[in-house]
């Protein structure tokens, strides 16, 4: 059932988040729409809930990085619905964009993802 949440939180979220940020659908329109997502979640004031995110693009792939806090509080989220949600939001962006989770938390120092246009 976490799944199919992820799912569709990872496609509404980046629906709203697109309607406010308009960008070309390639890797630097993504990386706008993540930042503006991601701001706003630290903006946010949940104690101890502040992502850090960055990103750096380089020869057709992006790769982001944070803090996220999540693993702490519900780690259900990290094992079964972050790669979930994060692929419906980044499908919902741009088909033509893939991702993949390389890194997480706890037994990184950050979680790690690797965007790809196909």
């Amino acid at each position: 059932m976490i799944e199919i949440f992820a799912k569709k939180a990872g496609s509404t979220l980046c629906k709203w988040v697109v309607e406010e940020v308009k960008v070309k659908k390639d890797l630097d329109g993504l990386n706008k729409v993540l930042k503006t997502f991601f701001d706003g979640l630290d903006k946010l004031g949940i104690k101890d809930v502040k992502f850090d995110f960055s990103s750096e693009i380089a020869e057709n792939k992006m790769v982001t990085r944070s803090k996220c806090p999540i693993y702490k509080y519900y780690p259900l989220w990290c094992e079964k619905a972050c790669v979930e949600f994060i692929s419906s939001f980044t499908r919902t962006f741009s088909r033509r964009i893939s991702v993949e989770r390389v890194k997480k938390q706890p037994e990184s120092e950050y979680c790690e993802f690797e965007f790809r246009i196909k």
